[in-house]
């Protein structure tokens, strides 16, 4: 599976509270709208391998702080079954925590902000992240010179799908704004051109000169992108060691 293959999930940005069972979901790349009635452990014929043990892994854990009291919750449920009643559902009411091993992960409630703090200090990364940084890695291990300690951090990295302005059905649409994040990313990936002894701003015109949508922008076009794109405004590539300065005669 590739980045292309992976579905937008960019719509649950706006929504505020999720179960534990869609931030499994969302966070193994996969649609909850897609399973809405189904358990993930239901999932494993309709899922890749690694995804299906990903969604399960971060259910568990998720289900097990929520337990321990380290990640709060907005309503919190416990499976419960009897003779008279049959299955139902419990809540627990803070201060009170659900049983590790009655906790209803479908009916769980966390807000996304919750959830982002205590996946980013657990370091569990999406499996959009873990895609990329394997992409990136790629990427720089062809360069000629490029470090990989020079790959986008994992924080800048999507975590959903793309943003808003990279929609280009979006109303407020930009063309020159997707060149310079497709530009920036393309180039960020391979490690500083200046490392290879060239300028930000002619590899970012190299990239844009071979790309599909771009190469037919106005020079004026191709020039903001270039200019925005460059984060050194002042200065050219640093001098080769032993290269001599040459100097301009008047």
């Amino acid at each position: 599976m590739n980045l292309d293959d992976l579905p937008d999930l960019s719509g649950w940005r706006i929504i505020p509270i999720w179960t534990i069972k869609e931030a499994a979901l969302i966070w193994s790349a996969v649609d909850p709208w897609d399973y809405a009635d189904i358990d993930i452990f239901d999932l494993k014929s309709k899922l890749t391998l690694s995804q299906y043990k990903k969604a399960l892994s971060f259910q568990r854990a998720a289900c097990e702080d929520v337990c321990r009291g380290i990640l709060p919750f907005e309503e919190a449920f416990e499976k419960q079954d009897d003779w008279q009643n049959g299955p139902w559902y419990k809540e627990v009411e803070f201060p009170e925590i659900p049983r590790h091993d009655r906790i209803a992960p479908d009916k769980t409630r966390i807000t996304l902000a919750a959830i982002i703090l205590w996946a980013k200090k657990k370091q569990i990364l999406t499996y959009r992240q873990i895609l990329e940084m394997g992409q990136t890695r790629s990427l720089v291990a062809v360069g000629t010179k490029a470090d990989p300690d020079d790959a986008p951090d994992i924080q800048t990295l999507q975590l959903l799908g793309p943003p808003p302005f990279l929609d280009p059905q979006h109303p407020l649409a930009s063309a020159e704004i997707r060149a310079s994040h497709d530009a920036w990313n393309a180039i960020a990936a391979m490690g500083s051109p200046e490392m290879n002894g060239a300028e930000i701003k002619a590899a970012v015109r190299k990239f844009l000169d071979g790309h599909e949508e771009y190469k037919n922008f106005p020079e004026q076009a191709k020039d903001r992108v270039s200019t925005v794109t460059n984060g050194k405004k002042k200065g050219g590539p640093p001098r080769t060691p032993g290269q001599p300065t040459h100097l301009s005669s008047h």
